[in-house]
């Protein structure tokens, strides 16, 4: 799968000549004040630059102006999608399935709940798509993936990281899911390996607590 053109919003604003809006402390040849040495090249450079940046042309100022456009749309279309969802999901309590991420991988881009192709992660993804009102992908890599959002391969074990690195990813993940249920009543549903669900600062229920691999399999 070829990973989707970026949004016009996904560019980085332009910035007319590529300056920061502070100026530079010193001069990188002469050490003067940048800008302030008329025998410095470097600093009638910079000097050229600034004016550049101060008296943007009309074509840099359009496309100044359509980035905030389509950056202003784009957020007004996220809060009204996120505002929908609550909405949507309020008045009972949702059940969130927390899957873990798997080791083998398709070779490229591909939506998240596709990447991983280990019979485990399948099993598991049918058994929150069945059960859960929703689910996330527990990733070694990306912290929480959800189901629909491009990724590309990676290599990245949970088990390889060290006690720091690892506390470090659980509170990333735990800090992420509270803030994305927050206005929301909501049980967890753990589908990952004690590994991953036994870091986590939040309650997790384990309906497949104690079932072997092939239990596991057979019971989604």
């Amino acid at each position: 799968m070829s990973e989707s053109p970026k949004k016009l919003s996904d560019r980085p604003m332009p910035n007319m000549a590529g300056l920061p809006d502070e100026p530079m402390p010193k001069c990188s040849v002469c050490r003067r004040p940048a800008g302030t040495n008329p025998a410095c090249d470097r600093c009638a450079s910079y000097r050229r630059m600034v004016r550049e940046r101060d008296n943007p042309t009309e074509a840099e100022r359009a496309a100044k102006r359509e980035w905030e456009t389509a950056f202003r749309m784009e957020q007004e279309a996220l809060n009204a999608a996120a505002q929908a969802r609550v909405s949507r999901l309020s008045g009972f309590t949702v059940s969130v399935g927390l899957v873990g991420c798997g080791k083998t991988k398709l070779k490229h881009v591909a939506l998240a709940k596709d990447l991983y192709t280990s019979p485990l992660f399948r099993a598991a993804r049918r058994y929150a798509e069945r059960c859960c009102h929703e689910w996330v992908i527990l990733s070694a890599g990306h912290h929480v993936l959800l189901p629909e959002q491009a990724v590309a391969p990676y290599e990245r074990s949970l088990n390889k990281l060290r006690l720091r690195e690892k506390e470090h990813w659980a509170l990333i993940v735990t800090d992420y899911l509270k803030q994305h249920y927050a206005r929301l009543d909501v049980r967890y549903i753990g589908l990952a390996g004690e590994d991953y669900l036994s870091l986590l600062g939040i309650p997790v229920e384990r309906p497949l607590e104690g079932l072997g691999i092939g239990e596991r399999r057979a019971g989604a």
